[in-house]
This record gives C-alpha cells, structure tokens and sequence, in this order.
C-alpha cells in the first residue's frame, strides 16, 4: 500500500494553479501515521519552496490503526515536522468545530493572498475501527474509548448550538428520523439495482460535468 501520495499530488495541484495564476486553494488531508513517509516531508518541501495556495492538514486521531502516535515518532507534535520547510504550521483541537474554522480560514486568508503553502495539525481520536477487519479492543487501554466519546466534535457542537438556543433536542429528533430514512431507501435502492453504469462515476462527482471531466468520460467509454 502507498501512502502520503496525495500530499505529492496536491503540491503539484497548487504549483499548476499558481502557474496559471488561478485563484483556487488546494486542500489536502493525510492521517498522523502518513507523517511518518518521506513522502510527506518532500512534498511540502517543494510546495513551500514554491508558496504554492496548498493547505496540508493532518488528521491526528492518536492511532494509524493500532499504532500510537507515541511509538511513531518522538517529536513534541505533528504539525511541528513542517517547520523544517519554513512553512507555517500550527496544531489546534480537532474537536472544536470553531477552532478547525478559524485555523482553516485563515489558512486560506494567507494562501490567496500569495503568502503560500499552510499546515494544520487537527488533534482529533478515532471513535471506531481503522477498517471492517480491525478491532480495536485488542490494542486500546480499557475505558479509552468511552472516555473520548464525551469529547466528540458532533456532541460538542450540539450541546453549544443547544445552549445557545440555537437549536434544540426537538429539532434534532425531527433530523434523524429524515436522515434515517433517507439512509434506508438509499440502502435499499442500492441493494436492488446489480449494475452501475460507466456514465454514473463521472455524472455524480461533481455538480456539473465540466470539459476536462467529460472527456475523462468520452476517454472511459472508448477504452470499454
């Protein structure tokens, strides 16, 4: 498996957008083992060399599947391994929805005024399994887990939206019982339909079908 690849293709995202004196911001997201890959490193070498319009987030949720941070590495953070680059780094409290906003507007504040390239490292824990094959009872201490769960972003924002009279438990209920729903007739939907068609990959990406993917879709249908 290769992993930390999309920070190499985000940083030449950005270099292409600066090249052409675009006005898009790249974002690309990589989780706390990923920091570990050379690769990771190298691109924001470049993308820093370059004040490419790149915002590197790092998603540290404490375990890349069963291994913690702590036996991964030995530096006081994450988002400290960009410093090395001359890139502005800073790591806040993955939880706190305000916190993220603020980091990432204002990483997006300097990118488009072309002062470069930004790292986040959003301090955040996994409330469940890496993938279907991982069980995370086997290496997490007793009681963790439910401990983080008084911390989840989603509660957090709740409870804040709730006190602040700006939602309320009524509402909410009304929300899950439309999301429910809709889960379920797209589930069942899904299970009774056997094929997809080719046109489906591209159709659904993105809100339009702009140029450049209809003729990735023309290029599909001719290789078929």
């Amino acid at each position: 498996m290769v992993i930390g690849t999309q920070y190499s293709i985000a940083t030449g995202l950005g270099f292409a957008e600066k090249y052409r004196k675009g006005k898009g911001i790249v974002v690309t997201t990589i989780g706390d083992g990923g920091t570990s890959e050379g690769e990771f490193y190298e691109a924001m070498n470049f993308g820093k060399l370059h004040e490419v319009p790149v915002i590197y987030c790092i998603e540290n949720n404490q375990y890349a599947i069963s291994t913690p941070v702590k036996l991964a590495t030995k530096s006081i953070n994450l988002a400290i391994k960009a410093v090395a680059t001359g890139m502005r780094a800073i790591k806040v409290d993955g939880n706190d929805f305000f916190a993220c906003y603020l980091a990432v507007s204002e990483a997006y504040r300097l990118a488009r005024q072309g002062k470069g390239p930004s790292c986040i490292e959003f301090v955040t824990y996994r409330l469940g399994p890496h993938s279907s094959s991982d069980d995370p009872k086997v290496y997490l201490p007793k009681g963790e887990m439910e401990m983080r769960r008084k911390i989840c972003p989603i509660t957090r924002l709740y409870k804040y939206l709730v006190n602040n009279k700006m939602w309320s438990a009524s509402e909410q209920k009304k929300l899950d019982i439309v999301q429910e729903q809709k889960v379920k007739e797209e589930f069942k939907n899904y299970e009774q339909k056997n094929t997809v068609e080719l046109d489906e990959v591209f159709v659904n990406t993105y809100e339009c079908l702009y140029p450049e993917l209809k003729k990735q879709l023309d290029e599909a249908k001719n290789f078929n």
